[in-house]
């Protein structure tokens, strides 16, 4: 079993043509399937570029959701999305949803996305403020409450 695993390609930033030339270097590769840890895309490109990736390779992808999965939209929102494209196309699977996946009788794919929650560190006085709490509508609504909801929050969906 051979597998190609992918991080933070954030494939929404490139142009068409060049996603095409990066599927063919998965092809090329010659694995069996591919995993993808997260940041793939944005809510608005992530369904169109996870299935023109799947149409392209013709290879098995599973895959979980990073924070910037969600950018422009709403966590359960991506999520439904993602748990039907899982439904409906035979090449993807979106791990928290289609559970733990064989590949073969050795080797089984288990994938869970996660959060930041401020458990970590001096959240109270720390200054940094990531661009999560700006992108993802859920965040957002309740950074818009203050830093001590935004942290409520974080830490619900990281439980």
């Amino acid at each position: 079993m051979k597998l190609t695993w992918l991080t933070d390609v954030h494939l929404n930033f490139l142009e068409k043509d060049n996603r095409m030339d990066f599927y063919q270097t998965l092809i090329a590769n010659d694995s069996d399937s591919v995993v993808l840890s997260g940041d793939i895309a944005e809510a608005t490109s992530i369904k169109l570029i996870l299935k023109e990736m799947a149409n392209t390779t013709q290879k098995p992808i599973y895959f979980i959701l990073g924070n910037h999965d969600y950018y422009r939209g709403g966590i359960n929102d991506a999520r439904s999305k993602m748990t039907s494209i899982t439904k409906a196309e035979p090449f993807l699977f979106l791990l928290p949803a289609s559970g733990l996946q064989k590949l073969d009788k050795d080797v089984v794919l288990v994938g869970q996305d996660c959060f930041a929650d401020g458990r970590y560190g001096d959240y109270t006085n720390s200054r940094v403020v990531l661009n999560d709490s700006r992108m993802i509508v859920d965040l957002f609504q309740s950074g818009a409450l203050g830093k001590y909801p935004l942290l409520e929050k974080k830490q619900q969906l990281a439980d």
